[in-house]
């Protein structure tokens, strides 16, 4: 009986797609009946057939050194595993330090996953990180060409290496030293989780570059982004894939770092975390636990009105300017998977 391969892949940049369509190809050669969907497009209780004689692909992003929320959620929605095998793939962001290439770390992203699947009655067979160039351009500019095709290069043999071995009967579970560094990192990932991807959803602007293309709403995998009097407006969907700021032909869309410094410092620090303390004097939460959801929610209020006054500032021309200009981002070599095309990742 012929062997079907479901491959799940969340993507920006397309790092992960690449890594996907890797041990696609590497299924292929072992007689494997290959499907690879975007999570954006995920229908699991449709698509896999779960049983021994299936397998299960799940390639994705660490997000502040755990898995991203969609990739969990994912793992939620899937129907139970009845022994369906799986393999799972972290991409971590690989940097530069003058000629010293460094590894990113997964993290929790990799075992989180794994757990969860393995209470739905999967077969872990195996999981890495794979370093791939780093793509976080809200944050950071993009690696030189040479760079980032070391590290593809390197990546797409150690993942050939990895869904070979697995698909010929061996397990393979890489990355034990980072997985300890993610439980030490846990709180921020948790933290991450639970405020800082809409904190970062709510920090990017288009600059007097855009043109109003719609490519950046079109192709947004979550459908994050909508269009907003001719500006694409970034909702609380918004996961930082980077596939925005990376695919824009006008290099339009920037990080908001002047707002960053300005708004978020006064408003969530002066007017945001001092009416908390105040608050929990006054009625008592009485717990580190009750202060932090608190003050949790009382920040995704201000996150969400902070936003309203970054984009319609943003509509004022010398305003644009003024955030502009004093953003790195504007500067910022920008970075995506240099075989990777908008049609491969939809």
């Amino acid at each position: 009986m012929e062997k079907e391969l479901l491959i799940y892949f969340m993507s920006g940049t397309g790092n992960s797609y690449r890594a996907a369509s890797w041990s696609a190809e590497t299924a292929k050669t072992k007689n494997f009946a290959v499907k690879l969907l975007p999570l954006g497009r995920a229908l699991p209780g449709k698509e896999l057939s779960p049983g021994e004689n299936s397998w299960l692909g799940v390639f994705y992003p660490t997000h502040a050194f755990t898995a991203p929320w969609p990739v969990i959620k994912l793992a939620l929605r899937l129907p139970r595993g009845k022994g369906t095998k799986v393999l799972i793939s972290a991409c971590r962001a690989g940097w530069m330090a003058g000629s010293w290439h460094l590894p990113g770390i997964e993290g929790t992203g990799t075992v989180l996953i794994s757990l969860i699947l393995l209470l739905k009655g999967y077969d872990v067979r195996g999981f890495q990180g794979l370093d791939m160039p780093s793509n976080w351009q809200a944050v950071h500019w993009g690696l030189r060409a040479d760079n980032a095709k070391w590290f593809i290069a390197r990546a797409k043999v150690k993942t050939e290496d990895f869904a070979g071995r697995i698909f010929s009967g061996e397990r393979i579970y890489r990355g034990w030293f980072f997985i300890f560094a993610g439980f030490m990192l846990s709180y921020v990932s948790l933290m991450y989780l639970v405020l800082g991807r809409f904190f970062l959803a709510k920090i990017m602007f288009a600059d007097f570059n855009c043109d109003s293309c719609g490519i950046c709403w079109k192709n947004c995998p979550f459908g994050a982004l909508k269009p907003v009097l001719g500006r694409p407006y970034w909702t609380l969907k918004c996961e930082s894939c980077q596939r925005c700021i990376a695919y824009c032909p006008q290099g339009a869309i920037q990080t908001g770092f002047l707002y960053l410094a300005g708004f978020y410092w006064v408003f969530l620090g002066v007017f945001g975390f001092l009416p908390v303390m105040i608050f929990e004097r006054s009625f008592g939460l009485g717990s580190w636990l009750g202060f932090n959801l608190f003050y949790i929610f009382y920040s995704l209020v201000w996150i969400w009105f902070g936003y309203l006054f970054l984009f319609f500032g943003a509509k004022i021309r010398p305003l644009n300017s003024l955030l502009t200009w004093t953003t790195p981002t504007k500067f910022f070599r920008r970075y995506r998977e240099p075989s990777t095309s908008l049609k491969d990742l939809s």
